[in-house]
């Protein structure tokens, strides 16, 4: 899928661009330097997430709010498991059950590399 995206970017700019480039050869070299750009963004891609988000941005209420929102996440959705393990609220489908797995998975995998990235 991550190809295709790609594939489907490139070929936006380059249509735009063929507008404007009537020499076949720049077309095909702007073409290939459009390339060139997002490959060197998709491999930095992940790197600047990870930064973006060990960034404080000095107000108190955004930071609070950017680091209680895993927290609540979480504990609604473990709420609402552990009602439904009592009987007190539906129990979970199988979808359900993988979404809690998903949300406690994002919610220490990314505190961890948070801790990570704070160290370095």
């Amino acid at each position: 899928m991550k190809i295709a995206l790609i594939k489907w970017l490139v070929d936006k700019i380059t249509g735009v661009a063929d507008k404007f480039i009537p020499d076949a050869e720049k077309k095909l070299e702007f073409r290939e330097n459009v390339l060139l750009i997002i490959s060197e963004l998709e491999s930095k891609f992940y790197d600047v997430i990870v930064k973006l988000q060990s960034i404080s941005s000095g107000s108190k209420i955004i930071d609070g709010f950017k680091h209680t929102v895993r927290p609540i996440i979480a504990l609604t959705i473990l709420t609402e498991w552990m009602l439904a393990r009592h009987g007190l609220a539906p129990e979970f489908t199988q979808n359900e059950m993988y979404l809690l797995g998903g949300v406690f998975a994002f919610y220490f995998v990314s505190r961890g590399v948070e801790k990570i990235v704070g160290k370095s």
